[in-house]
């Protein structure tokens, strides 16, 4: 079975999107009325081999206020995980900064956390549906995971500022993962193909009509900081193995489904989604590393990973999501099949 480090996978090269047949998959092509998917992905992740001899530096415990406190599911041991790495794609030297940067452009480029309230049309579910829906497009169309989160937030960002009918919301996502696809990928899929996509509802004109009036909307604002941006860097911190890393991924995608999850930031999604993942692999929940590099402390994590966990565990006993049903399977470890741990030991942290 073919496989990719995991450090490869965090910095590998956009391939090219393959040509879509016109008789695609319908669970991909079906308007987003179906609540279960048969999806899969192309790419995978393999375990840092190396990690350990890389990652070897361990320093004294340091206090950087309530984020290093000892508690249940918490190591204050704190390690230096650029200073020896030698793979320069990482930019060991150049690493903080560029952190610095996407907490500041996550900042700007966050989405309006109660925006559904002032949507008179539109319900939670509805935007459940079309994540779920534009997540299988994705999938069918191997596109690059951080095509699918900049498209949510395309998504999510319009629906902040513009009113719309509940009719053309599939537009709108559809059209939001169009403008995504040409920013993210090396060869997007035509217009016409998303017009197939949505079962001919909506024609190539007017997917393009709902471009323009996005990015005049969003003022062309594309380069945002989404989770899945933050993930990378937190794997690689933590050492994360294949495993791990997979059920990490998995929750960040099954966040995308929850507006209510719009009140965290994106790089407190991708911590939480860690050290859910860390637990249920049995790597620990959270050390003085992870709060250091995030900035995320144990009492930030209990309110999201606990949405987390509730989510997994509805899902897994519906199994009614596109994440779901796309990473149960095997070549994606069924991560998605796992049984949600236990949070009991959170309790400490109210």
């Amino acid at each position: 079975m073919y496989q990719q480090s995991l450090a490869s996978h965090f910095v590998r090269q956009k391939t090219h999107v393959q040509d879509q047949s016109k008789k695609a998959s319908s669970s991909a092509r079906t308007a987003p009325t179906l609540t279960g998917t048969d999806a899969s992905q192309s790419v995978q992740v393999s375990p840092l081999a190396s990690q350990a001899q890389q990652l070897d530096r361990i320093f004294p415990s340091q206090a950087f206020g309530e984020m290093l406190v000892s508690g249940p599911g918490f190591d204050a041991a704190v390690r230096d995980v650029d200073s020896c790495e030698t793979d320069r794609r990482f930019c060991p030297e150049y690493v903080k900064r560029i952190m610095d940067y996407l907490h500041r452009l996550e900042v700007t480029t966050q989405p309006t956390a109660n925006y559904i309230a002032k949507q008179p049309q539109l319900q939670p579910q509805m935007i459940s549906i079309v994540a779920d829906w534009l997540l299988e497009v994705a999938t069918e169309c191997t596109m690059q995971t951080e095509t699918y989160f900049l498209g949510m937030n395309i998504l999510h960002r319009y629906l902040a500022v513009k009113q719309i009918a509940r009719s053309r919301v599939q537009l709108v996502g559809t059209t939001a993962l169009w403008i995504a696809a040409k920013y993210e990928e090396c060869t997007p899929p035509p217009v016409d193909d998303f017009a197939y996509m949505t079962e001919d509802t909506y024609t190539c004109d007017q997917i393009r009509a709902m471009e323009r009036e996005i990015l005049n909307t969003l003022d062309f604002t594309l380069t945002v900081a989404t989770a899945r941006t933050f993930l990378k860097r937190y794997c690689y911190a933590a050492g994360c193995s294949n495993k791990t890393a997979l059920t990490s991924g998995f929750l960040i995608e099954l966040a995308q489904r929850d507006v209510g999850m719009l009140k965290y930031s994106n790089s407190l999604i991708a911590a939480a989604a860690v050290a859910l993942a860390r637990h249920a692999t049995g790597c620990g929940f959270w050390d003085g590393t992870l709060a250091q590099i995030t900035g995320h402390g144990m009492r930030e994590l209990v309110a999201p990973v606990r949405e987390m966990e509730k989510a997994w565990a509805e899902v897994r006993s519906t199994e009614k999501s596109a994440a779901y049903s796309k990473y149960s399977r095997m070549r994606l470890h069924r991560v998605s099949l796992g049984v949600p741990p236990s949070l009991d030991f959170l309790d400490a942290y109210k």
